[in-house]
């Protein structure tokens, strides 16, 4: 019974995983830009430190983009990244919008200082086909403390009580991303990104990806054997 039982979890989780119509994953610790070949990337670094400006890059508008200066909460390699929320001063930035030059089927950028009030959405047109905040990363990462890896800014070892990771969202079954909105939902903290990537033809997945489809054919096979024991 305790075998059903297990195969039928893993089965459930790789069917959510192959239905979905974005697949994310999260890379190792400590990595603070794609690793996807050909990727365009937005590192935020054209932007004078703290200004407001409507940023265009050729293959991105940028609404109400803000940056600061590296420090403890953001600033991939040490260097000025985008940032909503308290931090914008008084530019009262809440809310950063990006819209693509052309539909993409992969979004990567680094979220960094990650706080209950961050919210980050896809869109495919007027659809929201993502929106993700704090709680689902520690969902998959887990909390911070008890050595947690991803907990605390790589560059400079402080900020230990939040989540620094490179999050990468993939297009499934055909779904194509539009334009992205970073928000802040509190008035309190501030939503702090870089590195943002964009890439028109879905890559591989990574191994994570593959391991984790994995478990789902492990399950279909041991469900399988109990149905050929009965």
């Amino acid at each position: 019974m305790k075998s059903l039982k297990l195969a039928s979890f893993l089965l459930l989780s790789f069917s959510t995983c192959a239905f979905s119509s974005v697949v994310v994953s999260y890379s190792a610790h400590g990595i603070e830009n794609t690793d996807v070949a050909g990727a365009s990337i937005t590192a935020f670094n054209m932007v004078t430190n703290q200004t407001l400006t409507s940023a265009a890059a050729a293959f991105a508008t940028y609404n109400r983009l803000f940056v600061l200066g590296a420090n403890q909460y953001g600033g991939a390699s040490r260097t000025t990244y985008g940032v909503v929320g308290d931090p914008t001063g008084k530019a009262n930035v809440q809310a950063a919008s990006v819209t693509f030059a052309k539909p993409v089927s992969y979004v990567g950028f680094w979220w960094s200082a990650a706080d209950p009030h961050n919210v980050f959405t896809l869109y495919s047109g007027n659809t929201a086909v993502l929106t993700m905040t704090n709680q689902d990363l520690i969902k998959s990462l887990g909390a911070c403390g008890g050595g947690n890896l991803y907990c605390g800014n790589p560059n400079t070892k402080q900020d230990m009580g939040e989540l620094f990771v490179y999050v990468n969202f993939w297009g499934k079954n055909g779904t194509s991303f539009t334009s992205a909105k970073f928000q802040q939902l509190n008035a309190d903290g501030g939503f702090e990104f870089d590195n943002l990537a964009l890439a028109g033809d879905p890559p591989s997945p990574e191994p994570a990806t593959w391991a984790f489809a994995g478990l789902g054919l492990i399950a279909v096979s041991m469900l399988v054997k109990l149905f050929r024991r009965a």
